[in-house]
């Protein structure tokens, strides 16, 4: 048998003040997919700079000229109440459980046995 030993390719680093500017695009939404129309965004930059603005109707923004690095991004609240578009029931759900109903569901958990437990054979 040969013995072949790899050495990885010495390449010089691109110089980080020449690296092209890119675009960062933001697409916030709900669970059901709804956007969050008007929501404020924050996003901070790798050399310490920093944006700020406002989502479209459709929970979108495109920030232009983002510098190199790891970026940041908060989002804010959107503007007005939000509603459901799915309004029906969970199954099984109880708006108003006992607390005796929620006794026996705290037992239930804790006496059952840990994925640990239940898979050692």
């Amino acid at each position: 048998l040969a013995r072949v030993s790899w050495q990885a390719a010495e390449l010089a680093a691109l110089p980080v003040g020449m690296l092209p500017a890119t675009t960062l695009e933001l697409d916030h939404r709900y669970h059901d997919d709804e956007g969050l129309a008007g929501a404020r965004y924050f996003v901070k930059f790798a050399n310490g700079t920093e944006r700020q603005g406002t989502l479209d109707k459709q929970g979108r923004a495109v920030i232009e000229e983002v510098p190199t690095g790891t970026v940041q991004v908060s989002f804010g609240p959107m503007p007005g109440a939000f509603t459901r578009k799915d309004r029906t029931p969970t199954p099984g759900h109880d708006p108003n459980p006992s607390e005796d109903k929620l006794a026996n569901l705290v037992d239930k958990y804790l006496s059952a046995p840990s994925s640990a437990e239940s898979s050692v054979s």
